[in-house]
Parts: structure tokens; sequence; C-alpha cells
């Protein structure tokens, strides 16, 4: 019996240290200030945690408001992180709150025009830094822009085809496929980004008329 009860004990303690290995989402943050509370909370409950994606979010910057933040804890204390994880938002919800002005629910509205900008920007940046081809101008909606793009960059992977544009352009071959391989994709970042500051600002714009005509 002594030596089932040691087996068992191992095992359990096997099983133990597998769950504090094992890494587990008890929830999931959109804003950072949430991120810094969240953290102090579970650091003054001694629950280990670790909080996903915030690194990246914050080496994009303003564009990297589309990266959601997973809150993250040994599976040995998923029920506790999840409690605790739930009371925050509750008790956040039930706080009370006083009724936002004009001008604050203005802003509010602005900062989601540019909250959802951001995000689109990241796309862009992401589609024209891996993909290429003008799909960062399709994905914003200039599909013109990218019936352009797409084919200057394909002739750029044959040196017999782009012949005639490099030779128009006053370049080698070589110039022109090294050339195109990295300013083609800058025009399509760039075109797309202004594109998208442009609408923002004008929605922003419209918005601040609506609100001056409308007191």
């Amino acid at each position: 019996m002594p030596k089932i009860r040691e087996v068992q004990d191992r095992e359990a303690q096997d099983r133990e240290a597998q769950d504090r290995e094992e890494w587990v989402m008890v929830g999931q943050l959109s804003y950072d200030y949430d991120a810094e509370i969240v953290s102090s909370l579970f650091q003054s409950q001694e629950i280990p945690m670790m909080i996903q994606g915030r690194n990246h979010r914050r080496m994009l910057g303003f564009i990297g408001g589309y990266i959601e933040m997973r809150v993250l804890v040994p599976k040995a204390y998923q029920e506790r992180g999840i409690e605790l994880f739930n009371d925050y938002h509750q008790q956040r919800d039930n706080e009370s709150f006083e009724e936002p002005t004009e001008k604050e629910s203005r802003g509010e509205g602005q900062a989601l025009i540019f909250n959802e900008t951001g995000k689109k920007m990241g796309i862009a940046l992401f589609l024209s830094a891996f993909l290429g081809f003008g799909l960062a101008s399709y994905s914003v909606g200039l599909w013109f822009i990218t019936l352009l793009l797409a084919p200057l960059q394909a002739l750029a992977y044959s040196p017999e085809l782009c012949s005639p544009i490099a030779e128009w352009l006053s370049l080698t071959p070589v110039e022109y496929m090294v050339g195109a391989k990295f300013y083609l994709p800058l025009i399509d970042l760039g075109a797309s980004w202004g594109y998208l500051i442009f609408k923002a600002t004008l929605s922003k714009s419209t918005t601040d008329q609506d609100a001056d005509l409308n007191p």
C-alpha cells in the first residue's frame, strides 16, 4: 500500500508539473491600460501570467490596434485565472460612470475611425511587405493601382520580359529587377496608407461639420 500511494503521489506531482508547463488562455484584452491593470492584479494574487501579443502591438505603434492581447496562465492556475479575469471585468462593468458629453462622444467616434484605420494600415503593411503585386492597394479599394503595379512587379522576375521596359527607363534588366522588387511595394504601401489617412481625415472633418451644424 505505501508503494502504491508513493506511485500515485509521484504521478500526481508529474501531472501538476505538466500542467504548470502548459499555458492556457483565460481571456482577451483590447486596450493596453487593461493589460497593465490585469498584469498587476494577477501578480498580487501570485498567479503566473503572460500577455501574448502585447509586445507586437507596442512594436507596431498606432497600427497595432488590430492585434488582440491574450491572457495566458499555466494550466494548473486556469480556474483561478478565469475567475480573477471575470471578476475584473465584472467590477469594471459595474462601475458607475457619468453620461459622456457631446464633445466626448464625438472624440470617441473619431477614435474609432482612426483605430479602424490603424487596423487596415497594418493589413496593408503586411500585404506590401510579404506579398506585393499591389495587394495593399487592392485591400483598400484602389484596384486600378493594383492593375498597374502587379504586371510591373511580375516583369521583375524575368530578365527577358522586363528588357523592353528596362531599356525604356534607361536601365539594365538586372537594375530593373532589383529596383522593382524594392520600390514597387513601397509605392503600393504609400498609396494605400495615403488613401486611408485621407479617408480618415475626411470622415473626421465631416463629423466636426455635422457637430457644428447640430450643436
